[in-house]
């Protein structure tokens, strides 16, 4: 019985390290919660160091929970999907519009996420030297 014992734990001990490892496409569901609720607008968008957040006035965001996605600007919608990850320890928010529109596909990118709260989704390029930063503010 007690080396039943002794291997069931050695067993159970494996399993929960095994199980608390990350995998690089692990999604991250308790910023999904946070993004997927309610309306969002760009709070910040930066290209080069240049500010071009004004090319996105007008425009409010929906991140739906089952992974879509929804730009609207003056009743046109234009769809997409999204999704939260870990890669190379990073912890990412992908977006991808389907769109033709130039300011829209600026937008589609494996943004880095520098913070995220119930109110400000703060993103940033992975290639820093390109200087892209983009907030989502809480409609």
């Amino acid at each position: 019985m007690k080396k039943f014992f002794v291997s069931l734990s050695a067993i159970l001990l494996t399993a929960s390290i095994f199980s608390s490892c990350s995998n690089d496409d692990d999604p991250q569901p308790n910023n999904n919660v946070l993004i997927s609720s309610g309306t969002w607008v760009v709070h910040l968008y930066t290209d080069s160091g240049n500010d071009e957040t004004s090319d996105y006035s007008g425009y409010e965001f929906v991140f739906a929970s089952n992974g879509n996605m929804t730009a609207t600007k003056a009743g046109v919608i234009t769809a997409g999907t999204w999704g939260t990850r870990t890669d190379d320890g990073k912890n990412k928010m992908d977006i991808n519009l389907n769109t033709t529109n130039a300011d829209l596909l600026e937008l589609n990118d494996d943004w880095i996420i520098k913070s995220i709260t119930a109110s400000l989704i703060e993103l940033q390029d992975d290639n820093t030297a390109s200087g892209e930063v983009l907030h989502f503010m809480k409609k």
